[in-house]
């Protein structure tokens, strides 16, 4: 007991570390914040549908400007760096086939679109890690050009040209990876030196009760 008189502050300061830790990391405020910056974006689109649909394929897309061909790995790249904050459009719309018939009636398909963003470096190095984040929306322009929010689960007529237009956005503030690291560095180091401190304390509590009984 007399080593927990002489040694509350430090009890105190463990306990008070150890609730600290259980706080979900932040990055640490010495790697700062990338604002603005620049990313690369690619792209893919793939097709999901019922026995009976065919003929989806990319020919029916219209894509927007400066997206160069499909590549071998099955992505579309944007030409550009595009800038953190700025919105890039990917598709403008979509033609079906002329030639679905009855056969398709009732048949439920779905495009599904894929975006990717990579930093654009010093080195010009091009990493697709995922750490650049890329919303994407989608919407329809009426007979009028008004712009309004997509509406899936349409009736699709053969031959038909669909207004859906997919826009890609890049995040506003990146965060640089040494600030993750630094953060999980700091925070394991705290509950590290915590964990020992509070083992030392419980095992001089341990010797100190043996010591009394033999004393009995």
């Amino acid at each position: 007991m007399r080593f927990f008189k002489r040694n509350k502050f430090f009890m105190f300061a463990v306990v008070f570390v150890l609730l600290l830790c259980c706080f979900p990391a932040r990055p640490a405020k010495a790697a700062g914040l990338i604002a603005p910056a620049e990313g690369r974006l690619r792209a893919k689109i793939e097709y999901d549908c019922e026995d009976g649909i065919s003929q989806l394929d990319d020919d029916l897309i219209t894509f927007s400007a400066n997206w160069g061909t499909k590549q071998e790995d099955g992505w579309y790249y944007y030409g550009y760096p595009v800038k953190s904050g700025d919105s890039v459009t990917f598709i403008e719309g979509v033609t079906f086939p002329t030639t679905w018939t009855e056969k398709v009636q009732n048949k439920d398909f779905s495009i599904i679109v894929t975006v990717e963003a990579a930093e654009v470096t010093s080195t010009n190095t091009i990493n697709w890690d995922g750490r650049l984040k890329v919303s994407i929306d989608e919407y329809q322009v009426d007979e009028n050009g008004i712009w309004s929010a997509y509406e899936n689960d349409q009736i699709i007529t053969p031959g038909q040209f669909v207004s859906k237009i997919v826009v890609f956005t890049l995040q506003q503030t990146l965060v640089r990876q040494t600030g993750d690291n630094i953060s999980i560095f700091l925070y394991g180091g705290i509950f590290s030196v915590s964990a020992i401190g509070l083992i030392y304390i419980l095992c001089h509590r341990k010797k100190a009760a043996l010591g009394g009984l033999k004393n009995i």
